[in-house]
Order: structure tokens, then sequence, then C-alpha cells
């Protein structure tokens, strides 16, 4: 047979003491001394490979998955607007339509809330303009109907003061103001709305819900 591990030395000064010894004695320290035994210890066998080592088969539409879902990385930031308060980071995904159906345009959208954008140093306001009511013999909403209205706010307000006085604003607090625009007449750039030939720099918005 195979001879056991080698006893380890007692330790100098102390008492190499049996479990039994120990056990009938608890009130003597027991010390011992641990010898390091390569040949005890199992080897580590690896659960997993590396990615470099793994094979991957890199298709072209693989490819184009890996590179779209790289361009569409969602940011969103928050910005301070003109009366301290916190609103979105202006760009052309926060007033895209949110999906294919028409309930889910931004033109749709906005016959539920008003839009609110501002620059470094003026707030605007694009809501709809027609009557959202108005339907012709088979229920469907009438396109004469589908207009907008967009114009300057006279004195940014906070967000209580603003939905005391109504979204969408009363005439009486905006100037130059536009009525009647058909959706066609709104576009939205990379940093800027176009408003019947008119651009207008913006950097936040904030969508509101329309209370009259």
């Amino acid at each position: 047979p195979a001879p056991g591990p080698p006893t380890p030395p007692p330790v100098p000064g102390g008492v190499l003491a049996t479990p039994a010894a120990a056990a009938a004695e608890p009130d003597v320290t027991v010390e011992c001394v641990l010898s390091p035994n390569p040949h005890r210890v199992t080897c580590v066998v690896p659960t997993f490979f590396p990615n470099t080592v793994e094979q991957v088969v890199n298709t072209r539409h693989s490819a184009a998955n890996s590179e779209r879902r790289g361009k569409l990385i969602q940011e969103v930031t928050v910005q301070y607007n003109l009366v301290h308060e916190p609103w979105l980071k202006y760009s052309v995904a926060a007033v895209a339509d949110e999906g294919f159906k028409k309930s889910q345009y931004t033109a749709a959208r906005l016959r539920r809330e008003s839009l609110f954008l501002e620059s470094h140093a003026a707030r605007y306001e694009l809501s709809f303009d027609g009557d959202a009511y108005a339907v012709d013999g088979e229920g469907k909403a009438l396109r004469s109907e589908d207009v907008y209205r967009f114009g300057k706010v006279i004195s940014p307000k906070t967000l209580g003061e603003t939905l005391t006085l109504g979204v969408p604003l009363p005439a009486t607090e905006l100037v130059d103001l536009k009525k009647k625009i058909a959706w066609a007449d709104v576009k939205f750039g990379a940093s800027a709305i176009n408003v019947l030939g008119e651009e207008i720099k913006v950097v936040r918005l904030q969508f509101m819900a329309r209370t009259s």
C-alpha cells in the first residue's frame, strides 16, 4: 500500500493533540502546523472559454445588427429651463413619432399635449389649433381641422403657473402667434425647429397635457 502523508512535526514549545484528546480536555489549547501538500489539491477545470477562443461566425446580418445597436444608444439629458425647472434636452428622437400607428404620430400627440420649446433666451409653444372633436360622416377626424399654432411665450412661467393659466396658453400670453399652420409647414431639425420657413434654434423641450 502507498504510504500515507507524513506527520507534521510538532511546534516548538507547543502541544500536538488529537481530536479525542481535545474533546476530553476542552480547556487545552491545540496548536497545529499546516504544511502545504499540492498532491491533495484537485486541479481546477475551466467551465467556460475566453471570448477569443470561442468560434464566432460573423455574417453580414449579425454585423449589421451590431452596428445598428451601436447607433441607437439612447441618450437622456436633463437641462434646467429659463425658470430653473428640469426639462429634457432637445433632440429629434424626443419629438419623433412613437410608432407606425396614426395614434402614435407626433401630430396626433399634439391633440392631447402641447409642446413647449426653449432657446437660451426664449420659450415657444406648439399646440393643436383645430377642433379635436370634429369628425366626418364616417367618424374620422376632419383633415381641415388638422392645423396647429406656434408662438413665443411673453413671460416664461413655472409648471404650476402654466397649469393655472391653462394648456395651451391663452393667446394673450403669446406674441408672434401663427395660427392655422399645416403640419407639413412644421419641420424638426437636429438643433432647430422650422415653422413656415422661419428657423428657430432650440435646446430643450417639454410636453404638457392639455387642460383646455
